[in-house]
């Protein structure tokens, strides 16, 4: 999932932020194409909350004014150019408009995330990190990466749209499966009535993502074959965050895999991965380590080798040693130590035969 080396990824979000701090994209919210209008006009039986999608062309065709160009503009002006064309067939007429959807404008956020859906940029200084807090932060479960898709000429709303459609049964929690039908349509600003709303067709982005297979499902949908991969546990990841984001970017946040931890520990299994989560936490997680201070963390490459990646933590406690980031799918063994063996034979005939005795364990 992402560059094969993380640095790729990381000279991906530098290049995308060059290129995003030098573009034109403004802060002024205007009309674009795919957004949603409703324009009243009181005692205008045409006009009572009519809404109308802007085309591909930047137009919108309203009774009794016609098709209207509105390329650029603010709500406000476009008010003033309709009041303009509708003054010709009334008198004064009160002319309100609002926009509905700013659907040019939306980057969406999937995953574990509070409220999963589309969020309209107000601003060219709008973050990745900056949508995940519109979104109400991530989940307590939520994995310690975050899956950016930036938006391409190959990667549009349309591909968005396609990719909330899951229609299949999706994980959301241990032993829970349900399908879920999270409302895309209902960006930042809502309509007065919201059961009127213009939304997209059996949108199912509350989707957590726990497993690979919809991860995966997800991306593939989206063509997005190679996402950029933000670890949050890296000393940049900060940094990594504060990419600003533009129309039609998806940022996903997959739920925590697993780490399973085993050897010398007092309760070895498997453990949800939280941001964060190291080789010592993890570690920790099972009750700590028995009569041991030598570690390592059994990884599989995307490539298939397995590699070991040893911890001594003692060393890593005492701040001598950078602890190693934890992922999913890792093994964590903490190995048998020549010293601590005869307390450790002792500490396991006790444990699960029982003797009445009582053995210190560090």
């Amino acid at each position: 999932m992402g560059a094969d080396n993380p640095s790729d990824d990381v000279d991906r979000l530098v290049q995308l932020r060059f290129q995003r701090e030098r573009d034109n994209f403004g802060d002024k919210l205007a009309i674009g194409p795919g957004d949603v209008i409703e324009v009243t006009v009181p005692r205008v039986a045409e006009l009572n909350k009519f809404r109308v999608r802007v085309s591909e062309n930047n137009t919108v065709s309203i009774p009794l004014a016609g098709v209207v160009s509105v390329a650029g503009m603010t709500e406000e002006e476009l008010r003033e150019a309709l009041y303009k064309q509708l003054a010709k067939p009334m008198k004064n007429p009160d002319v309100q408009v609002f926009v509905v959807q700013y659907q040019s404008r939306q980057v969406a956020v999937v995953g574990m995330v509070r409220k999963a859906g589309l969020y309209t940029i107000a601003s060219r200084e709008d973050t990745v990190l900056s949508m995940i807090n519109r979104a109400g932060g991530m989940e307590e479960q939520a994995s310690s990466r975050v899956l950016f898709v930036p938006a391409s000429p190959s990667l549009n709303h349309d591909h968005l749209m396609a990719a909330n459609s899951l229609s299949a049964p999706v994980i959301v929690g241990p032993g829970k499966i349900q399908n879920i039908s999270t409302d895309l349509g209902a960006s930042d600003r809502q309509s007065p009535e919201p059961s009127d709303r213009v939304v997209p067709d059996s949108v199912n982005s509350g989707a957590l993502l726990d497993s690979t297979t919809n991860e995966n499902h997800l991306l593939s949908l989206l063509g997005a074959t190679d996402p950029i991969e933000i670890n949050l546990t890296s000393a940049k990841s900060e940094s990594q965050l504060d990419v600003p984001v533009r129309p039609g970017d998806t940022i996903i946040v997959p739920a925590a895999g697993e780490v399973m931890v085993d050897g010398w520990v007092r309760n070895p299994g498997a453990f949800h991965i939280m941001p964060g989560m190291t080789a010592v936490s993890a570690v920790s997680a099972a009750g700590g380590a028995l009569f041991s201070h030598s570690a390592e963390v059994l990884r599989t490459d995307t490539d298939g080798t397995r590699r070991s990646i040893g911890v001594n933590l003692a060393q890593v406690e005492a701040g001598n040693q950078p602890d190693v980031p934890v992922r999913e799918g890792d093994v964590v063994v903490v190995k048998n130590s020549p010293v601590g063996a005869v307390p450790y034979a002792f500490y396991e005939m006790f444990t699960k035969f029982g003797t009445g005795m009582y053995l210190p364990v560090p």
